[in-house]
């Protein structure tokens, strides 16, 4: 790199690398060192003719005479590259070699310079974020756009011939649906209908079935499909996807291992008792089929380099997911989510809410376990946010039990007030299996767990931690949880003890950031949380800025992310970043995406972005600081 090509020079040059050439002309100076090489060389036996060589004795003063004189004659030019000599030394002495090597040193340092100065009139990469972000949106709208057209205008591209073949054939299907079980009329039906869908499968190119509704409609034959794609495997069956991937050529199975699995009806040991009959445990045990999902088992038999992981998260407030990250997935998710696709109701309102209740679980002689007190609490909420707010978004209730989801249901449908709004908000209050692969705006989490909770109940929150993660991740802009903080604070559900701490932390995080104000922090850099991730470039530039009038507030939180740092200007605030070596070192694309999403958040959130490098920092702060001006005087970058 450029910048490392210089950086031995700065200990020849000094800090101030960029005023060595400041008036310097280098390219007079190349010129003349040309013009007295041709005389240095002269002066040397061994470039000398062979005549020269025999007779050097008597010619060699001349050649000395003549370079002298022509380094007399630049010298004044040649000082200015810090080889100095006087006009009254002995010149022969002059070290021209070294001037050679100055002059090499100087163009590098020229040719950065260049570069620098280049790099001013170039959009930021925050500029570049923005405008990405926005040819995204145009794209989608645009892609939405053509989308619909297409459904428009195909039906007019089918001929009259091909749509009389979709009629018969749509009539068959609808007579194999009505006849039921089949019978000697069901088979005459079938028998035509299969005939028939060779004739229409280049019309309806691609299929949508559940596992188990493939039968009697798709026909059972070998690879009739080029493609069969598994969704929500983690909760698909190996015996129910064997039909499908019969069917198909090659197959793309897509779940979630930290999601619900399937429910099986085998008794326990009872598939093992199946793959012994059939002479299958030895080679064949992680086929079983009570306790591994269809996701688990192509995880076995595919390569790394097929294996696909999706890490970009878009579905939820970033409130919401980061406990999900951190709980489930290792922090290896990308929060990616377009704020402005989620449907809020202030975009002051944080992504997660807890409404404290001290209920009472109680058990009824039938069903789980119930607690009145929370759902009472969740009706009020539900009114407030539908009555009261008037929210335009879809709502729903999960709770694990399902109990407690009914006796929800009940209360709010037996509330008159809220029967238009029911209709209107998608609503919808059920267990965490019935939400799996759905979701709503708002969802609103009743765990139930207080006071008088059975260990039975306990025991099961206890052992389904991914009936939490599911649960609160069908949340896209607020997820609500309604109950009592202060038990689940303290129960032994992990999961849902580390959530109640996160939230807190959450609420406390929130409030510092909407309390922010600027106090005089002094002219040293002031002691912050993390002083390890500080560089000294940031404590040079803080220092520089205070003393050029900019009151900067170091290493400020902003949700989850440390900006080096916030600079307020009315109702704008500016995040400033210092990087340098280490960015360049670890820069990659993994490192360049959490960049770009994080600069997206910080757009959402209202704040403006601006990047200065090491090199910035170092040998062009001024101009650093004029962005600043700008900025404050503009209020945009």
């Amino acid at each position: 790199m450029l910048e490392q090509s210089v950086e031995s020079l700065r200990i020849i040059y000094g800090e101030d690398l960029l005023i060595s050439i400041k008036d310097l002309d280098l390219e007079e100076i190349e010129k003349s060192y040309f013009k007295v090489l041709t005389f240095f060389k002269e002066t040397k036996k061994e470039n000398a003719s062979f005549f020269g060589r025999i007779f050097w004795s008597f010619v060699r003063d001349g050649y000395k005479k003549n370079y002298i004189n022509s380094i007399t004659q630049h010298l004044d030019l040649f000082n200015q590259t810090g080889l100095i000599y006087k006009k009254d030394d002995n010149l022969l002495d002059y070290d021209f070699p070294k001037l050679g090597t100055k002059i090499e040193e100087l163009k590098k340092i020229k040719k950065y310079e260049d570069k620098l100065n280049l790099l001013k009139d170039k959009r930021s990469l925050e500029d570049n974020n923005r405008k990405e972000f926005e040819l995204i949106d145009k794209m989608n709208e645009v892609a939405e756009t053509l989308w619909k057209l297409w459904i428009k205008i195909q039906p007019k591209t089918i001929t009259t011939q091909d749509k009389e073949k979709l009629s018969k054939y749509q009539g068959l299907l609808k007579m194999i649906v009505d006849a039921g079980n089949e019978n000697e009329f069901n088979r005459s039906i079938y028998s035509k209908y299969m005939k028939m869908l060779a004739d229409i499968s280049h019309l309806l190119p691609c299929w949508a079935v559940t596992s188990l509704s493939a039968k009697g409609r798709i026909p059972f034959a070998p690879g009739i499909f080029d493609l069969v794609i598994f969704d929500e495997a983690s909760q698909c069956d190996i015996a129910s996807a064997l039909p499908l991937l019969y069917r198909a050529k090659s197959a793309v199975v897509i779940g979630d291992p930290k999601q619900l699995t399937h429910i099986t009806s085998l008794r326990k040991g009872q598939d093992y008792k199946l793959l012994e009959k059939n002479k299958l445990e030895d080679n064949f045990i992680n086929w079983a089929y009570s306790f591994n999902s269809l996701f688990n088992l192509a995880a076995t038999y595919t390569n790394n380099d097929m294996f696909v992981k999706l890490i970009d998260h878009h579905r939820s407030h970033k409130h919401i997911i980061d406990f999900s990250n951190s709980e489930f997935y290792e922090d290896e998710l990308r929060v990616a989510t377009n704020y402005k696709n989620l449907v809020r109701f202030s975009k002051e309102e944080p992504g997660v809410r807890w409404i404290d209740v001290k209920g009472q679980v109680t058990r009824p002689t039938t069903g789980g376990a119930i607690n009145v007190l929370e759902a009472k609490k969740i009706l009020e909420a539900i009114k407030d946010l539908l009555i009261e707010k008037n929210y335009k978004g879809s709502v729903g209730v999960v709770s694990p039990f399902r109990n407690q989801a009914n006796l929800i249901t009940k209360l709010v449908f037996e509330d008159s007030s809220l029967n238009k709004k029911i209709s209107e908000s998608d609503f919808l209050s059920d267990t965490v299996h019935k939400f799996q692969g759905d979701e709503r705006d708002i969802i609103i989490f009743s765990p139930v767990l207080a006071k008088g909770i059975s260990p039975g109940a306990l025991n099961f929150l206890k052992s389904n931690g991914n009936l939490f993660n599911v649960a609160i991740t069908r949340a896209r802009a607020q997820l609500i949880v309604v109950g009592d903080i202060a038990a689940s604070s303290s129960s032994k559900v992990d999961y849902l003890s580390r959530f109640a701490k996160y939230y807190t932390s959450l609420e406390e995080g929130i409030k510092k950031e909407k309390s922010i104000s600027y106090k005089d922090l002094g002219l040293n850099y002031p002691k912050v949380a993390n002083p390890g991730i500080v560089s000294s470039w940031e404590r040079l530039f803080y220092e520089k800025a205070y003393a050029a009038g900019f009151k900067l507030i170091p290493q400020y939180q902003i949700e989850k992310y440390t900006v080096d740092f916030l600079l307020l200007s009315g109702e704008k605030n500016l995040v400033i970043e210092i990087d340098g070596e280490r960015y360049h070192k670890n820069w990659n694309g993994e490192l360049c995406k959490k960049d770009q999403l994080r600069n997206q958040r910080l757009f959402e959130l209202g704040y403006d972005v601006i990047r200065f490098w090491v090199y910035q920092v170092r040998d062009d702060i001024e101009n650093c600081f004029e962005s600043l001006e700008n900025w404050k005087n503009n209020n945009k970058l």
